[in-house]
């Protein structure tokens, strides 16, 4: 199961080459390039109208033979999946992430994002979407070393976005074979305090930007359960949404560690860990398609810690800080131009 996950994680670094090729930039973690950002440019919208909550995995769909996915996503990013005799407003007339299915005139049909998608399921990860409802992915793109809100622009990680500014492996000064692009968490089976695929409550940032790591790890408990209040977790539970809780991860505490949730805020603003099924750790593809595992015993430092504390002193907004990771040697996997000389 550790090879057939690799191998799957080995695809999705393949296809984000090839991505790459054709468009010369990587998926971002919110702001999609070809589905958001330049949509709204050139329709006019008053807002996102909900693109935003657009995921990577959204924009790779093409490159990981899912053309006919694809296609449905972009005809419902451009001018909504819903006709104008069932819904006239850009909010009713596009299909969110989380919608099952939708009106298409005549009767109601799956949405894209109830269609499996099963290269991005890990084996060894058994919680499964039923038929016909949003389905699951266990795959999670790196946002960097930072914990942060779900739509903030970060530059951080290999899916960076600021304004309209999009990257490609041009950007990952790092290297290509010592930058992350994407790991797996364990999907959350639902209401249960489990670290691998739970989500610890009310664990309050420190900053409006971001919290100490050491916070949320301090929920660890006995026997892989989480102390204290957690979440009905809906880790990994929507393949197609931009929230982090779905698809993403940041570096700042080990594989295998809690994932947490803000004070009041459990979806918004969470800090997610890497986690698996398999013994020891987790498996991680670099940006040149590498695929390692990695353990659960990893250097991950400072954890009681803020890039804007001494000596680092880190200025402006943390998730643009351009200096290296102050979280160890996972830390430093993570961030594509931090300047650190470690090897993944």
């Amino acid at each position: 199961r550790r090879m057939q996950c690799t191998n799957g994680l080995k695809q999705i670094g393949i296809a984000a080459q090839n991505m790459v090729d054709i468009h010369h930039y990587l998926p971002s973690g919110t702001l999609q390039k070809g589905l958001c950002i330049d949509l709204r440019a050139s329709k006019g919208w008053g807002d996102y109208a909900y693109r935003d909550r657009l995921g990577w995995i959204n924009t790779m769909l093409p490159f990981i033979e899912q053309t006919a996915i694809y296609d449905l996503v972009s005809q419902n990013a451009s001018n909504g999946l819903r006709p104008d005799s069932v819904a006239t407003s850009v909010n009713d007339k596009f299909v969110k992430p989380w919608d099952a299915t939708y009106n298409n005139g005549t009767a109601e049909v799956k949405s894209p994002y109830a269609m499996p998608l099963p290269s991005f399921l890990c084996p060894s990860d058994e919680t499964r979407a039923a038929e016909g409802a949003i389905q699951y992915t266990s795959y999670r793109a790196c946002m960097g070393d930072f914990w942060q809100h779900w739509q903030a622009e970060e530059t951080r990680g290999a899916f960076a976005q600021k304004g309209t500014k999009t990257y490609g492996l041009e950007g990952i000064k790092d290297g290509t074979s010592n930058t992350m692009l994407c790991s797996e968490a364990v999907i959350s089976s639902g209401n249960n305090n489990r670290i691998k695929g739970g989500l610890a409550k009310d664990v309050t940032k420190a900053t409006p930007n971001m919290g100490k790591a050491s916070d949320c790890n301090a929920r660890r408990g006995a026997k892989g359960q989480l102390s204290g209040a957690y979440e009905n977790s809906a880790s990994g539970r929507r393949w197609g949404d931009s929230y982090h809780i779905f698809g993403c991860f940041t570096a700042n505490l080990p594989p295998n560690s809690p994932s947490c949730s803000e004070a009041g805020n459990e979806t918004a603003f969470v800090m997610v860990s890497a986690s698996s099924n398999h013994s020891g750790g987790v498996n991680a593809v670099a940006c040149d398609g590498s695929v390692r595992f990695v353990s659960e015993t990893i250097s991950c430092t400072n954890l009681d810690k803020l890039p804007t504390d001494a000596p680092w002193n880190a200025t402006g907004e943390p998730q643009w800080w351009t200096s290296e990771s102050i979280y160890g040697v996972w830390g430093s996997f993570a961030t594509r131009a931090g300047g650190e000389s470690v090897s993944f």
